[in-house]
């Protein structure tokens, strides 16, 4: 039996054999909540319930936080609360 696998942007990948989709899970390709497709009747999973499948570790860059700029003029006080006003 064959299977495709559905990436982010919805276009589907493959046909793979099962041997290859627990590849593609180990080497991190393949997520436990990749859409996962049977090629002969089209029916649509999620990875994680595959029969002994193991996921890789997920990579990923994480970007550095940004802090807020505020300008001390945006600052408004009413009824003792202190406002950022956006303009």
């Amino acid at each position: 039996m064959r299977y495709f696998y559905h990436v982010s942007s919805g276009e589907k990948t493959g046909p793979f054999s099962a041997s290859e989709i627990k590849k593609l899970a180990k080497d991190g390709v393949i997520q436990p909540l990749t859409t996962i497709e049977n090629e002969i009747d089209g029916q649509k999973f999620q990875a994680r319930k595959i029969a002994g499948i193991v996921f890789g570790e997920l990579s990923f860059v994480v970007e550095e936080e940004k802090k807020p700029e505020i300008n001390i003029n945006h600052l408004v006080i009413v009824a003792g609360i202190l406002l950022l006003c956006p303009y």
